[in-house]
């Protein structure tokens, strides 16, 4: 972009703030030849850096830091998006963009397929794990940045895109011409049945589309027979306020308090509640959260743990309590504002002390920040005590399922995935060529005869491990290598139902249905009785 246009941007973006945060700087109001001078010093400054510096600067990367930093000082969610950043923003919440479908990564400066979308373009045209991407319409992607990758491969729907591909185990690359069509970019990541009775669902982000995602998912896992659910909500940052709103109201039925809002920039605080009638009202609720669950997964877990509606399991949340409001700036950037913040209905704010930044970006560094940061206590419909200033504190705190080192050391060397190259499912679509690969059922098991073959690689590849070290993890070993296959062969979702069953978290979860089913119940007996009081 022009550095005239992004100065022009810099300024308007400087007055937003200047004019939304006059309470921060001063408590009064900054009369107007003042703010003008510090625009024009700002104005100034950048100029200066840019052609009185010793070293040549990227003035489009100073304004930006320098919008950054600015931001920075009024909290840690204040935040500038550049152009790529507000287009992949808007792509994410809108949940859909046209390309093939496909989910890559650069191995070795190689652009190599780690899973195609299953009914997308890509799935149909029978892209496989573990394929190596040679060429993009006749131009090779050895070596370039994904990013550029990732936009050759997107383009409007309809479009044709050449795809040469290098597949272990084939003599030789072929070409698989695919049209480009719609991508949905699903936010719930996987929905089943982990038992007769129990329905599992993994909510990733909260976009425009996740109320209708998870409304079907749980339509399809009750004609199944659900009669409990697990909501994981474990790594999901988050999203939209009127989703997790939304997603509220089918657990809880009319007349609750799901959230509020309240900001110096609100006339009034703002209070939302459920009133809608859902199936799902009176089955036994299960919600997984740890460290990364912030901001509307925060709400959800809030609301629910308040009403006594949900047992909440797994490790404490972020602790993000803060709302911000977008404004479109030029040049298709924004700036992300906080302007308020978020009450669960008991009253508690989650949002925990961001004095120390490095704290609050790091807080597994400090194993102590939770604790420090527990303000006061808040008590549920039953009467139970809840804490507020340090995110959602679980119910129930669970460790998480962690490989052993000798299996994350794999992981880390990429062994299982090229492992799993070597063999291809006996249903695989025929591809031009002859392939040395092994054909593997869906129903196989990883057996004495597999685990030498895996051995037999792991010292070919020379990756290193000691006897004593592999026997001693030796199921755990098993485990996800049967995993990968799964995922390599049949897709993310088999290898991910396939190994929650070893998840601590989740095996505490269905143990702790029934207590669940009476909590609720206790609490439905209080609500309808003090209704009645009233």
């Amino acid at each position: 972009m022009h550095l005239f246009s992004r100065n022009v941007l810099f300024l308007s973006t400087v007055f937003l703030i200047l004019v939304l945060s006059v309470p921060l700087l001063s408590g009064k109001y900054l009369l107007k030849r003042e703010k003008q001078l510090i625009i024009e010093d700002l104005v100034y400054l950048v100029r200066m850096c840019e052609t009185e510096c010793a070293e040549d600067i990227d003035p489009n990367k100073l304004i930006e830091e320098a919008i950054s930093t600015m931001l920075l000082n009024l909290d840690p969610h204040s935040h500038f998006l550049n152009e790529k950043e507000f287009a992949r923003m808007m792509e994410e919440q809108k949940g859909s963009f046209y390309g093939i479908g496909v989910a890559v990564r650069i191995m070795n400066e190689k652009l190599v397929v780690v899973s195609p979308i299953p009914g997308t373009p890509a799935g149909r045209a029978g892209l496989r794990a573990g394929d190596i991407i040679a060429k993009i319409d006749g131009e090779p992607t050895q070596g370039k940045p994904i990013d550029e990758l990732l936009k050759r491969l997107r383009g409007p729907k309809g479009t044709k895109v050449r795809l040469t591909i290098v597949r272990p185990g084939y003599d030789q690359p072929f070409d698989v011409v695919i049209i480009r069509d719609e991508i949905p970019l699903t936010t719930v990541s996987y929905s089943f049945m982990v038992n007769e009775s129990t329905g599992y669902v993994r909510i990733k982000s909260f976009g425009e589309k996740t109320y209708d995602e998870l409304n079907k998912a749980l339509r399809e896992l009750r004609s199944q027979g659900m009669k409990a659910l697990v909501l994981d909500l474990r790594g999901n940052t988050g999203g939209l306020l009127l989703q997790a709103v939304e997603i509220l109201d089918l657990f809880l039925p009319p007349g609750y308090t799901l959230v509020e809002l309240r900001g110096q920039g609100l006339e009034t605080k703002i209070t939302y509640t459920s009133d809608q009638r859902d199936p799902y009202e009176d089955i036994p609720l299960l919600v997984l959260v740890n460290q990364g669950s912030a901001s509307a997964s925060e709400i959800v877990a809030g609301a629910l743990q308040d009403h006594d509606r949900a047992i909440i399991i797994g490790k404490p949340t972020w602790g993000k309590g803060l709302v911000q409001t977008m404004f479109q700036l030029s040049f298709h950037t924004a700036l992300a504002l906080t302007t308020g913040r978020y009450y669960t209905p008991s009253g508690r704010l989650i949002q925990r002390s961001y004095q120390s930044y490095f704290q609050y970006i790091f807080p597994e560094i400090y194993s102590s920040a939770h604790k420090l940061q527990v303000q006061n206590s808040y008590r549920t419909d039953l009467g139970r005590k809840v804490l507020a200033g340090g995110g959602i504190l679980p119910d129930i705190v669970v460790d998480e399922l962690k490989w052993p080192p000798i299996v994350q050391r794999f992981y880390i060397h990429s062994a299982f995935f090229e492992f799993a190259k070597k063999f291809e499912p006996v249903d695989l679509k025929s591809m031009p060529g002859n392939s040395h690969r092994r054909k593997l059922a869906k129903t196989f098991d990883v057996d004495h005869a597999l685990l030498s073959e895996f051995r037999e690689f792991l010292k070919e590849k020379d990756i290193p491990y000691t006897e004593e070290e592999f026997k001693e993890n030796e199921e755990w070993i098993k485990r996800a290598l049967k995993k990968e296959l799964l995922d390599n062969l049949w897709g993310e979702q088999e290898g991910y139902q396939y190994i929650i069953q070893f998840d601590p978290v989740l095996r505490y979860a269905l143990n702790t249905i029934e207590r669940a089913r009476t909590l609720w119940v206790k609490a439905q007996v209080k609500h309808k009785t003090r209704n009645k009081s009233t």
